[in-house]
């Protein structure tokens, strides 16, 4: 029988079931499945077991089905920054925390540099989803006497098909800046005080970190109302991590006897067994190191954040420590 959108079916190299939502090419279809996660899959692994075909006249009609939405579309300020965060703000020997936030609608994928006693080094590159941020590296106040500017490349990736410029921004270091303590601001992205720089306004030239425009200075200074209604979350930077590796070889001694759908299931349990454990301590942020591999178990993690636990806030986390392959989560 041939697989039409909105045929239910069920996996035949895996437990559970799925409704087909989308025909990609006469191999593959997208189907959304019981944890209304949207999958392309081979149509050699199902197997139909109910159609939704209905009958007109002489010909059979499939039932137009569309995948109810899970969430409405958040509003952005459509901005990218470079932020600073301190504990304790205006000291030489204050730890700075750098991060980039992606406060658009579109994943960016970027590069981040540092002139470091003139010359350019790379800190970091990867991948920050919509409404994430994503820590780059820590400073001591002192050091940035040697750095003389950031330089944030980024492209943007829309899904609804947008073609953006890719962006270079070239940001110059004030010293200054970071010794005196009412320069960092409050902010709707961190819990500490912080000192933001907006990408997009230096696409040409040098954006200044002390060139803060009143506008830019009204809306650090304001306090979010309602932070249920902001896509991206405060990051609580006061919390230790708590660091959790969920390769099975970490977990357990031996693996043998053990199928890949049963290593799984161990993996997602030691996830929930954390999650829970810590599910009051309002704040505690927790690393999951996942890898990379076929990417299932990352799959499986978001899947349950996004609908068991979706109270719950997490993001890549830092992709100079960890690489591509694990999630923050913050309780």
């Amino acid at each position: 029988m041939d697989i039409k959108r909105g045929d239910k079916v069920r996996f035949l190299s895996q437990v559970g079931e799925a409704k087909v939502i989308k025909i990609i090419d006469k191999n593959t279809v997208l189907v959304l499945d019981d944890n209304d996660f949207e999958v392309p899959c081979d149509i050699s692994d199902l197997v139909v077991i109910k159609s939704d075909l209905v009958i007109e006249g002489d010909s059979m009609v499939s039932e137009h089905i569309e995948p109810e939405e899970v969430e409405k579309k958040k509003e952005f300020k459509n901005k990218v920054f470079l932020a600073f965060v301190s504990k304790n703000p205006g000291s030489d020997g204050a730890d700075l925390d750098a991060f980039i936030v992606n406060d658009t609608c579109d994943t960016i994928y970027f590069t981040f540099y540092k002139n470091f006693n003139g010359s350019d080094i790379a800190v970091g590159a990867g991948e920050i989803l919509s409404g994430r941020v994503e820590a780059l590296e820590n400073y001591k106040a002192s050091q940035l006497n040697d750095i003389s500017s950031f330089t944030l490349q980024y492209l943007r990736f829309s899904s609804e098909g947008k073609i953006y410029e890719p962006n270079m921004s070239k940001m110059e270091v004030k010293h200054v800046k970071f010794f005196k303590s009412h320069s960092f601001k409050s902010n709707d992205y961190f819990d500490s005080p912080a000192i933001l720089c907006d990408s997009l306004k230096s696409e040409i030239g040098a954006y200044k970190l002390n060139d803060l425009s009143p506008s830019e200075e009204k809306h650090i200074k304001a306090v979010k109302k309602v932070k249920n209604n902001k896509s991206i979350f405060v990051v609580n930077t006061s919390e230790e991590v708590l660091e959790i590796d969920l390769h099975i070889n970490k977990l357990i001694d031996s693996v043998v006897g053990l199928s890949n759908r049963d290593i799984l299931q161990y993996q997602i349990d030691k996830f929930e067994e954390t999650i829970n454990n810590n599910i009051n301590k309002k704040g505690k942020k927790i690393v999951f190191i996942h890898g990379i591999g076929n990417g299932t178990l990352k799959k499986k993690l978001l899947t349950l954040l996004s609908t068991k636990y979706k109270k719950l806030n997490y993001q890549d986390a830092s992709f100079q420590k960890y690489g591509p392959g694990a999630t923050m989560v913050v309780i």
